[in-house]
């Protein structure tokens, strides 16, 4: 089983994401540029600017999404064997432990453009942080909008829950 505190990711500008293994002092490169990141089962997710998810234990490469239509993964977050992305194009997707499409959201509200900067798993709901000021609460059996919170005039850009709820 792979340490998590033992190793990390460093991003780069030149479209290069090295992991560098604390302990060991072994480099691997990863695939693509990298917007984001986040720790999954034994390993970790990273979303490219190719749209496209891929997950890594200590030994490599475990599995990777489809491209979609989107370019750019913006935000990652994990419910147990379920992840979640967001997307440029306003989409957020659902995968199962098989990196399978199981679920499809919007953040698009009539027809306006509108990015989900950030997203996160919260107590069987999915929040969005949004372009347009706003929070997006999703139910995540179907994918249905549940809410809208406006927060302010500018993107928000980062959700961090605790124990005593979210703060936005």
């Amino acid at each position: 089983m792979m340490s998590l505190d033992a190793n990390l990711l460093i991003f780069t500008r030149n479209d290069l994401t090295l992991h560098f293994n604390l302990l060991t002092g072994s480099i691997k490169e990863v695939n693509g540029m990298v917007w984001c990141g986040h720790q999954y089962k034994d390993g970790y997710l990273t979303g490219s600017e190719d749209g496209i998810i891929r997950g890594y234990d200590e030994e490599g490469m475990i599995g990777q999404t489809r491209s979609y239509d989107a370019k750019r993964v913006l935000s990652l977050t994990v419910n147990e064997s379920v992840f979640y992305a967001s997307y440029l194009n306003g989409i957020i997707r659902a995968f199962d432990s098989r990196f399978q499409n199981t679920l499809t959201m919007s953040v698009k509200d009539k027809g306006q453009k509108c990015l989900p900067w950030a997203i996160k798993y919260y107590e069987s709901e999915l929040l969005a942080g949004c372009s347009d000021g706003t929070v997006r609460v999703f139910e995540t059996t179907h994918g249905t909008g549940i809410k809208t919170i406006k927060t302010h005039q500018a993107d928000v850009t980062c959700l961090l829950t605790t124990d005593k709820g979210v703060d936005l």
